[in-house]
């Protein structure tokens, strides 16, 4: 200012001072003190720094210091208080300049590390949607959650059973879906115009009236609707053998996948499947669902011109019959005996029985496979043919042993099922 002021005069020699010159300050430094631990500074910069050093660069920067014991006390100075030094961290980084940062060793940090935890139920989920649509050739189809009154009655499912929506913006939307089968079958409907053939399937959740696992409110008093995930498929097809046997390969196969003892009971009567073309689906004693084909009066309300089956499986509950490690078997030691078996089935007897009771036979049947099937509409005869796969651990069979083996299977078919042993 003094040397703006001799310029002036040295130009303008008529100029003339007003008054002698001032730097006035009228506002306050907003400086605050940072505060830090000596341990913490070396554990951000990453090597060993003394005490006695690291006061020595603060300073030599003109950092106000104070030191008691372990706790450090910073201020900067005024010229760089202004946002430019303002966090701990910023000192670390002074620090970190001065002391050279070829001098500190470039080692990876120290970091806790734990586990992946794996989400079986997004595994499972991840699978089966792969197997169905890459492995299967099903096309997935997602639906909202609400279902209307007419697609309920049509497949006789009560509404008293449904969660009602106060504010429905209109009759398709009034309910909340306790099966994805209603609007599945409304998709397939609007779909079978145009092919002959579809397979669809749906993986989602259903909202029961009964109490899940959620609170509903911070009282924990009262739990929201339990929301489990149902896996729903159907299959168009005018065969009705290939439409039964279809889905029940289909279970049969995504069972093996996940590994799970999936077993099947005869449904007597049912609202909308076909008796006799219609099993209840079972892990264990828990019923898990159900899949068939859809009778007649079901398929003449959405106007299917082919024949349908269906598969609907609670897959929350499936998933804990998941067996998630497999065990090691070595190869046989010993050479495995087959013999194979072909029967002339009867109608009151159902191969899963069969197959139990023949595996209960002796403890060195380890499996019966089922590997052909006739069906003879002439005489009306219904034969199947399996496996039986015979090992011992311990020793090679004799003929005489394998002998005493067969005759006992032989004797549960003739004599305890009542069925004929084709020669």
């Amino acid at each position: 200012m003094f040397q703006t002021v001799k310029l002036i005069k040295e130009c303008c020699p008529e100029a003339i001072i007003a008054s002698k010159v001032y730097d006035e300050k009228n506002y306050k430094d907003d400086i605050k003190t940072i505060k830090f631990s000596y341990d913490w500074l070396i554990a951000q910069v990453g090597t060993k720094i003394e005490k006695s050093e690291v006061i020595k660069i603060l300073e030599a920067l003109q950092f106000a210091v104070k030191n008691k014991g372990d706790q450090f006390e910073v201020l900067a100075p005024s010229w760089r208080a202004t946002k430019d030094i303002s966090l701990p961290e910023d000192i670390v980084e002074e620090v970190a300049r001065i002391y050279g940062y070829d001098r500190i060793p470039d080692d990876l940090p120290t970091i806790k590390m734990s586990q992946t935890k794996i989400d079986l139920e997004k595994q499972s989920e991840r699978i089966v949607k792969q197997l169905f649509a890459a492995t299967f050739g099903f096309n997935e189809v997602y639906n909202y959650s609400w279902q209307s009154e007419d697609l309920l009655a049509a497949l006789k499912l009560q509404t008293s059973n449904c969660w009602e929506l106060k504010n429905y913006l209109s009759p398709e939307q009034r309910y909340l879906r306790t099966s994805l089968l209603p609007n599945l079958l409304k998709n397939l409907a609007d779909n079978l115009r145009w092919y002959k053939k579809i397979k669809i399937f749906e993986l989602g959740r259903v909202y029961l009236k009964e109490d899940g696992k959620y609170a509903l409110d911070q009282t924990g008093k009262k739990q929201l609707a339990y929301q489990p995930k149902y896996l729903s498929c159907l299959i168009a097809d005018n065969n009705i053998n290939d439409v039964f046997s279809y889905a029940k390969g289909l279970l049969a196969h995504l069972a093996k996948v996940l590994n799970i003892d999936l077993r099947f009971k005869e449904i007597k009567t049912h609202d909308y499947l076909i008796p006799g073309q219609a099993l209840a689906i079972y892990a264990q004693d828990e019923l898990l669902g159900h899949f068939g084909v859809v009778n007649l009066a079901i398929s003449s309300k959405f106007d299917y011109h082919s024949l349908v089956g269906l598969v609907e499986i609670d897959f929350s509950a499936m998933i804990k019959y998941i067996v998630d490690k497999k065990s090691y078997q070595p190869l046989p030691k010993y050479p495995v005996v087959v013999k194979d078996f072909s029967v002339i089935l009867s109608n009151d007897v159902k191969w899963q029985e069969l197959q139990e009771e023949l595996l209960r036979a002796s403890k060195y049947i380890t499996s019966i496979e089922l590997f052909d099937r006739y069906h003879d509409r002439q005489n009306k005869e219904f034969s199947i043919a399996f496996h039986v796969n015979i090992y011992n651990p311990d020793k090679t069979f004799t003929t005489v042993e394998i002998k005493k083996i067969t005759d006992k299977l032989q004797e549960i078919i003739i004599n305890k099922f009542k069925l004929t042993i084709k020669q």
